[in-house]
């Protein structure tokens, strides 16, 4: 496995290996519209001072969807308990990037009062993934309780890591970035991210699970069928 780095001295920002290879064997761009919503509300009591699932409310932005789940992790903020916009989006307006990569929509993460964990599930027989994220431009915190940080993998791969820098440092922000990883034995990817204000938003859209399909039990049996018919007629 080949791993190039960009060559930030405090960052992990990596592609692993070249391209995606194999055939596309799924891709989340959170296109439904029935993920899209006001803003959200965590209603869980307390929700701010520890560690919970968050789970969708009806008429607000959905968190979880089809094949993601978000967490919610307490720094000793308040949450998301006093409203947020988080979860599937399609706001293209001022602190956004202005429009998405792959369609109409994707998934925001800002003014989490603690840190938010995004997870999309491995896709069967996937050895890569790509995704775009966009951090907005702006003022970045560096010190406690609020340290400001972004970290994304992808079955298990960092693919960026600020922990430890200043993101207003990196020269990531205010552009769409494309992260790669190739060879995974696990296609599962976990985005983790710790903001405290309305402006330092995150993006995320255009995942991309390439690689060898899976077929099923029963193509398997028609393709086993198929080798017994063409063994008949070579006897």
């Amino acid at each position: 496995m080949k791993i190039m780095t960009t060559g930030f001295s405090a960052l992990c920002l990596l592609g692993i290996g070249a391209a995606a290879n194999g055939e596309t064997l799924f891709v989340q761009s959170f296109e439904s519209p029935d993920d899209l919503g006001a803003q959200y509300v965590d209603a869980t009591v307390d929700g701010g001072s520890f560690d919970h699932d968050l789970i969708n409310y009806a008429g607000m932005s959905a968190v979880d969807g089809a094949g993601f789940d978000a967490t919610f992790r307490t720094n000793t903020g308040v949450g998301l308990t006093d409203g947020d916009f988080v979860g599937v989006t399609d706001y293209t307006g001022s602190g956004s990037p202005g429009g998405f990569t792959n369609g109409n929509q994707g998934y925001q993460l800002s003014d989490i009062d603690g840190i938010m964990v995004l997870t999309l599930s491995a896709v069967a027989g996937a050895d890569s993934v790509s995704l775009d994220f966009w951090l907005n431009s702006t003022g970045y915190e560096t010190t406690e309780p609020n340290v400001d940080f972004l970290t994304i993998t992808a079955g298990g791969e960092v693919g960026i890591d600020t922990t430890g820098s200043d993101i207003d440092d990196l020269g990531i922000e205010g552009a769409w970035t494309t992260l790669t990883w190739t060879g995974l034995t696990d296609s599962e990817v976990v985005i983790t991210f710790s903001s405290n204000s309305g402006t330092e938003t995150l993006m995320i859209d255009n995942v991309v699970w390439s690689g060898e399909a899976i077929p099923a039990p029963g193509a398997l049996a028609l393709l086993g069928l198929a080798g017994i018919v063409s063994r008949r007629r070579r006897a």
